[in-house]
């Protein structure tokens, strides 16, 4: 429902309804990095924070030490 980047300080801030919550979860990754190898751009999640945690559990298990493709327009983005 809202989505926030703040480029500058390599953070993002995502509202969302997930099917099976009674309220909203708020996702912050507080920081992450971009990286360019071969002309191709990939992110990097170096923080989170969740209000649920077992969302904060899941992201900590898949998004930690993992890079992935970043399309040219995300990247603009970011």
């Amino acid at each position: 429902t809202e989505l926030r980047i703040d480029s500058t300080k390599r953070r993002i801030e995502v509202v969302c309804l997930l099917e099976g919550e009674a309220g909203p979860i708020a996702v912050t990754i507080e920081r992450y990095e971009i990286t360019d190898v071969g002309g191709e751009k990939f992110v990097h999640v170096a923080a989170t924070r969740c209000t649920r945690p077992w969302v904060q559990h899941f992201l900590e298990d898949h998004l930690y030490g993992r890079k992935f493709p970043l399309p040219s327009w995300a990247a603009a983005a970011m």
